[in-house]
């Protein structure tokens, strides 16, 4: 069951939702388990800087959760050492950072989960100068001899540096050219931080009472308030807006709630006022602890963690999901059917072997000093190679080692570990594709240059975003963004400009076309997707439970879609308007517990087997759901290794037989009568031939941006292809030397085409095509041998009202004229189709009551036709 109407409302706004998203609010919070400490993380700032970006990530979170030491930090990672001692000796017997203790292994290492580490360094005369954390990745914090943070970098040794003012606070953060980055400004007392800004001046203000803070005024003006009980954060709302107390936004501050039993979280209240609980319990004898979590809606998850704090089993109500029990460094889950999956790991914790419940396994090896794989074998057997620099950068990797179609890919850096060059190649040093980069002071990529040489160049803010691009053909592009790095416009070539607004909460309110068209958004006090409307004014408005799950879909027509769930909150049927209702049903059985075994639709059934992995490998189709004497057809899967099917056997037992490549390729194709088909590729990936069941070969050539430039008949002619500089179809000549020319404009919009008869430079016909704004088709006109013209209009939704098309010219020209009418839910209503002239069109109307059942109206010859059908 589809809506129709969304999917063409959010087609036009994906890409304002992809932008959209609210960087600056808080993320959904954050209970860390087994130990139940409330977490806040929220993004105030971010920075682009050589090596990556330099976020302010406001984090409330446990220095120590047993004795409710809870701070704020403006970046946990930025967090300054602290030390414990030996009672005897007064050496230090573990390191401190954040939330993490460091317990010493041997007199000079501290090392944490296995594999992040803390070094003491010394000068030669034995004295402590300083401290570095490091990982085995090649990332690094070097500390000073108290423990305060001076510097991060990565393998590369790129840095972020702190400069810390008289009193020993960091002031301003630098990156590796010296660049101030980020600024700290304090109160007169020197002790809290008040705001922080960026190289832009973009800003952050922080608000206390006492030494708790109470308030954040954020780089869009918007303030957000926290509250505590015994220094434990037991509220949030906002926001409201500075100066402006609605920012032209009447919807009140929202308020999360947080409750605790000693200084573990109970219960978290939404802004609607709907409750999320957690239980604890811990079993000393065993070292278990067990927490119970109640969703709003009454889902119970029961987990499990053991004495190290990893998860060990989850239960979903009475349905156990999987369970993992550790055999020294092997991990071993059982699922909830009961298979097994077992998973070695070496000393670093990697793991290098997984064993499958059907018995099939992969492999991996890892470096010796970083934790990246020198080699993967997959589950066929296909090696997969890594090679790397002295400082841990990817040099190459080969794909199918060792086979006839293994693919190299090759990287350069430069001297801060930006990738200057990617080049893939085959067995052989030819073909190569080679993509340059190159950046700017702030390591956003400025330019790239592809495999043919055409050159992209950007430009960025302070944040990342790219503002500007002028692409293969020196046409430019711009964006922007507001102060929260949110999409505000952006336009093309043409200086087409769609534009997009927020609410005060940093959800899409509209989206706006080049037209001013929009569409509108709503959304929830929680933040979820409420309703949208397009802007024709026809809408679609969600219901959803506690838990946000959709249960109703309503739309401008008041068609209605139902949902419900089971009780581990799963989907369990959907129903329309017409009583028409789709119903899952899931094993409870021990060979297909959690799996979906069945569906029932409005006229027919399916259920389903799977094999050890999970995989559907049969499905039976039966037509009276509740005859047992009803027709059955019966559809088989099977499966490599890999999990590439290799086997498909319809309802008529005919079989397709699959073989595919080292690089995963469909290779050959068998079908039921033996009929084979086989395909060859280039080390790119693409098709080079088709070799059909009576040996007849198609083959193709690209270019190295993988685009087709020949391709070549059985019968040995040649149809060409040439390409502007951005991709765009320039020309095609076929066997015979007929020729099409095509020309766009500057936002890559076909406006002309031109047919050329084989030895001819003059066009035998051309097309001339026209858009609107919003890139639609308004017309085109056909000028030649065969003269015809086009012409199309459009609702404010994008919808075709009607398309006339033009034959002929002077005294012999005629029209026709296809047109459409909607329902105010976007359903189609009215459907014109001409025939000949003085006839009736052929179909009259099309009556949409519900969306999924249609009746039709037509008439042809004389003739009248009524039927229905399920609509789409």
């Amino acid at each position: 069951m589809k809506t129709g109407l969304l999917n063409s409302i959010l087609a036009r706004a994906c890409v304002a939702l992809a932008l959209a998203l609210p960087g600056f609010a808080s993320a959904d919070p954050d209970v860390k388990l087994p130990n139940g400490e409330y977490r806040e993380i929220v993004e105030d700032l971010k920075v682009q800087a050589v090596g990556g970006a330099v976020v302010v990530s406001r984090t409330w979170q446990a220095e120590n959760v047993n004795k409710g030491l809870f701070r704020w930090y403006l970046n946990p990672a930025w967090a300054d050492l602290a030390f414990e001692f030996d009672a005897l000796d007064g050496s230090v017997k573990s390191v401190v950072r954040g939330d993490s203790t460091f317990d010493r292994n041997g007199d000079e290492t501290f090392v944490y989960d296995k594999v992040f580490f803390i070094a003491r360094e010394k000068n030669a005369g034995g004295t402590t100068t300083g401290w570095r954390w490091y990982d085995r990745l090649g990332n690094w914090i070097r500390y000073g001899a108290d423990g305060k943070i001076a510097s991060y970098g990565d393998r590369n040794d790129v840095t972020v540096s702190f400069v810390r003012n008289a009193a020993g606070r960091i002031f301003r953060v630098v990156d590796h050219h010296g660049t101030a980055l980020i600024e700290f400004e304090y109160d007169s007392a020197g002790t809290h931080v008040v705001a922080v800004k960026d190289r832009t001046n973009r800003r952050v203000r922080y608000e206390y009472t006492g030494d708790l803070l109470t308030g954040v005024v954020d780089v869009l003006g918007r303030r957000w308030q926290y509250g505590y009980t015994n220094g434990l954060l037991t509220s949030k709302s906002g926001p409201t807006c500075d100066p402006d107390p609605t920012c032209g936004d009447p919807a009140p501050a929202r308020t999360t709630t947080i409750r605790y039993a000693g200084n573990r979280v109970v219960a978290i209240v939404d802004p609607s006022a709907k409750e999320q609980t957690w239980e604890y319990a811990f079993d000393r004898g065993k070292r278990i602890y067990t927490v119970v979590e109640k969703t709003p809606a009454d889902v119970r998850l029961e987990k499990r963690f053991g004495a190290d704090g990893r998860l060990i089993s989850l239960r979903s109500g009475v349905r156990d999901i999987f369970t993992l029990k550790r055999d020294g460094n092997t991990d071993i889950v059982t699922d909830e059917r009961g298979m097994v999956t077992r998973s070695e790991r070496d000393a670093n914790r990697n793991i290098v072997k997984t064993i499958h419940p059907d018995g099939t396994f992969r492999t991996s090896r890892f470096h010796s000093r970083y934790n990246f794989p020198v080699e993967r074998i997959d589950e066929n057997g296909v090696v997969t190679r890594y090679e790397y620099d002295t400082k841990g950068n990817l040099l190459n990797f080969v794909e199918a080692y060792g086979r006839p179609e293994a693919r190299t890919t090759t990287y350069a850096y430069d001297e801060y570990g930006q990738i200057e060059t990617i080049s893939i190649h085959g067995v052989s040093a030819t073909p190569v594709a080679t993509t340059t980069y190159v950046y700017d002071g702030y390591g956003n990529v400025e330019k790239t240059i592809d495999a043919q040489n055409h050159e992209v160049r950007m430009e960025h803010d302070v944040v990342g975003n790219m503002t500007k691009r002028v692409d293969e053909r020196g046409k430019t592009w711009t964006y922007v963004y507001d102060a929260a790095g949110r999409a505000e416009s952006s336009k093309n070539p043409l200086n087409l400009q769609t534009r997009w607004t927020y609410d005060k909460f940093g959800d899409i309110r509209s989206l706006l076309d080049p037209l001013g068209r929009g569409s509108q958004f709503g959304f929830d006090v929680n933040r979820r997707l409420a309703n949208v409307t397009g802007p024709t004014g026809t809408s679609i408005a969600y219901t959803r439970n506690d838990d946000g799950r959709v249960t109703a879909v309503a739309d401008t027509g008041v068609h209605r879609e139902s949902r419900t769930y089971d009780a581990d909150g799963r989907l369990k049927t959907v129903s329309n308007a017409a009583d028409d209702v789709e119903t899952t049903v899931y094993g409870d059985a021990l060979d297909e517990a959690g799996l979906v075994v069945s569906k029932r639709f409005p006229t027919y059934c399916e259920s389903y087997k799977y094999d050890q992995r999970r995989r559907v490998t049969s499905t039976t189709r039966i037509f009276s759901c509740d005859d047992p004497e009803s027709v059955r057809e019966v559809s088989l899967v099977g499966y490599d290794a890999l999990g590439q099917v290799v086997t498909e056997t319809d309802a008529m037992r005919r079989t397709t037989l699959r073989k595919y490549d080292a690089l995963g390729r469909v290779v050959e194709v068998v079908d039921a009568a033996n009929g084979t088909v086989k395909f060859g590729y280039d080390v790119f990936g693409n098709r080079t031939s088709i070799t059909d069941q009576n040996g007849s070969v198609n083959r193709y050539v690209y270019d190295l941006m993988g685009r087709v430039v020949s391709e070549i008949r059985p019968s040995g002619g040649t149809i060409s292809y040439a390409y502007d500089a951005a991709g765009n179809l320039v020309s095609r000549t076929a066997a015979g030397g007929e020729r099409r020319v095509y020309v766009y404009d500057d936002a890559s919009r076909l406006v002309s085409e031109k047919a050329f008869d084989a030895g001819s430079n003059v066009p035998a016909r051309t097309v001339a095509y026209q858009y609107d704004d919003s890139n639609l088709l308004l017309g085109y006109v056909q000028a030649g041998t065969a003269e015809n013209s086009g012409e199309y209009t459009y609702d404010d939704a994008g919808r075709t009202l009607s398309e006339t098309v033009t034959f002929g010219s002077g005294a012999q020209q005629f029209s026709r004229t296809i047109s459409t009418a909607y329902w105010p839910n976007g359903a189609k209503k009215v459907l014109h189709i001409p025939t000949e002239p003085a006839r009736p069109s052929r179909i009259r109307r099309i009556v949409s009551s519900n969306r999924q059942r249609c009746r039709a109206a037509a008439k042809s010859a004389g003739r009248i036709f009524n039927g229905r059908f399920r609509g789409a």
